[in-house]
């Protein structure tokens, strides 16, 4: 049943036109694991037509922001009906929507931080309709406040905790949230938060390079929490956050008991034959005017090169096909880590490994759970 359903998400690829599908590659996975449905991406598609998206984002941002209306509308519907599954549902549909309408609107910064501000603010809506607490929280990091959601199933005891880092585009409401519901379903408890440059602060904050700096502050304030048993706490990222969870398994190896990545490397060795979509992404994160800037510290720093070698056991998850995070980089990571290790790799897959979804993630619950010894275990 998963192959067939990653065999038809793939076929439905087919019908936006080619020009536009190569463009978009690396964020229909984007789509595709925060559940937006389909048809409501070819709609979107539709309407955007064959213009180069990196000449021009108004479009993608205009027609995903009026999708992302129509779910609050409906949202509002079922709220007045008394349907709070159905209202839950539409809200984070309506969330996803604008996230994906401030994407790569970086030509736009006011428009792309105030639609930003929109997911967070649907979300928060939205959170007292999940199926498990959330907890608002503001992390101290020097000078800056990280903004953090703690997610926690009933459970009475305190229990083992997991931090999900975010990728360059990814939000902690959006994407980690998929990611957060494998570790909740194993009774974990889950820590999501933006670092600077990251989600809420993208754009107001560079991305710090010693991103175990930002790791320790998230690890202080778990400490602080009664909820979380600060002995069993691991770590996972997704994209580049998962090359910074493994850098920060590497140097705090005490504090964290495992580490999971999704779609991560040991380097970005290839920046320079990523697309112009992912170069942007990267340049607009770190604050660098060019690509050549912006490739100096690919090479030189965003590496675990000079990073002591892992004894903390490691899972990655990587498609063979990717190319953002070329597979080779996956290996070059699992050959740096000295301790317990496993490879999850799918052959035709790319970047994030959404079309597998329904396999991995249960399976990174269960493996993580394991290794913090998770109360369901």
């Amino acid at each position: 049943m998963q192959n067939q359903e990653a065999h038809v998400w793939t076929m439905k690829k087919a019908q936006i036109p080619d020009t536009l599908r190569m463009e978009c590659e690396p964020f229909l996975a984007h789509m595709k694991l925060s559940g937006i449905e389909w048809r409501d991406i070819v709609l979107a598609l539709e309407e955007v037509g064959d213009d180069a998206l990196h000449d021009d984002w108004n479009d993608w941002h205009t027609h995903w922001t009026g999708i992302g209306h129509d779910f609050e509308g409906h949202a509002i519907r079922e709220a007045a009906r008394g349907n709070r599954t159905t209202q839950r549902q539409a809200m984070l549909k309506a969330a996803t929507c604008h996230h994906l309408a401030e994407l790569m609107f970086f030509d736009n910064p006011e428009a792309k931080f105030m639609t930003r501000r929109r997911v967070t603010r649907i979300f928060r809506q939205a959170s007292p309709l999940l199926p498990y607490d959330v907890r608002a929280l503001s992390i101290p990091h020097g000078n800056h406040k990280l903004p953090a959601y703690l997610l926690r199933s009933h459970w009475e005891e305190p229990v083992p905790c997991v931090l999900l880092v975010n990728s360059l585009s990814s939000a902690k409401e959006i994407e980690l949230l998929a990611l957060a519901r494998a570790f909740l379903a194993q009774g974990l408890a889950v820590l999501v938060f933006d670092g600077p440059g990251q989600g809420e602060l993208a754009g107001i904050h560079r991305m710090v390079i010693p991103f175990e700096q930002v790791v320790e502050s998230v690890l202080a304030q778990a400490h602080r929490l009664p909820e979380l048993d600060s002995d069993r706490i691991g770590i996972c990222g997704l994209a580049h956050g998962g090359y910074l969870a493994a850098r920060s398994a590497a140097l705090l190896p005490r504090e964290l008991k495992a580490c999971a990545c999704i779609s991560a490397g040991y380097d970005h060795d290839n920046h320079l034959r990523s697309s112009p979509l992912v170069r942007q992404e990267f340049r607009y994160m770190y604050g660098q005017p060019n690509d050549a800037a912006m490739n100096r510290i690919c090479r030189e720093e965003l590496n675990l090169r000079a990073i002591p070698r892992p004894t903390t056991p490691l899972l990655a998850i990587h498609g063979k096909l990717d190319s953002v995070v070329p597979y080779e980089s996956c290996i070059r990571l699992l050959d740096w880590a000295r301790g317990d290790k496993e490879l999850i790799s799918y052959p035709e897959e790319n970047h994030t490994c959404a079309n597998r979804s329904d396999d991995f993630l249960p399976r990174l619950g269960r493996w993580m759970a394991d290794h913090l010894a998770s109360p369901r275990h």
